[in-house]
């Protein structure tokens, strides 16, 4: 089987990774405070955690990698949904890091040739998030 892809080994891309944001709110239980008070005890907010907000709602605000990245190789995984019969293969595109604590893995449609088509690419998913 012949799959063509966006990049091969070796090539040099920059990639797109996501933070979860939360939108918050004060909390209700509390008034903000992180604390309810009884019988002249104080206790931590079951509801907020001590927080005084409480999130509502989350969103992804997407980035792109600063320095480049060169790919070591390509993978191919498929997923099998029982119920349907329906086959899912996706390609992932792997790159040495030396940051373990940076993503390694990503999809075909998180990775662009150059730091500028990176960037536009994260103004046009941003650009329905929250203020």
């Amino acid at each position: 089987m012949e799959i063509k892809t966006k990049f091969d080994p070796g090539d040099t891309v920059y990639g797109l990774y996501s933070v979860d944001r939360w939108i918050t709110e004060t909390c209700n239980f509390c008034n903000g405070e992180g604390f309810i008070s009884s019988n002249r005890e104080s206790f931590a907010c079951p509801k907020c955690l001590k927080e005084g907000e409480v999130g509502t709602s989350s969103y992804k605000e997407w980035f792109a990698t600063k320095s480049h990245m060169r790919i070591s190789h390509i993978r191919l995984s498929r997923y099998e949904h029982q119920s349907t019969y329906f086959f899912d293969h996706t390609l992932y595109y792997v790159y040495d890091s030396p940051d373990c604590q940076m993503k390694t893995h990503f999809p075909e449609s998180d990775l662009f040739s150059s730091y500028e088509e990176a960037c536009n690419a994260v103004v046009e998913r941003n650009k329905n998030n929250p203020k």
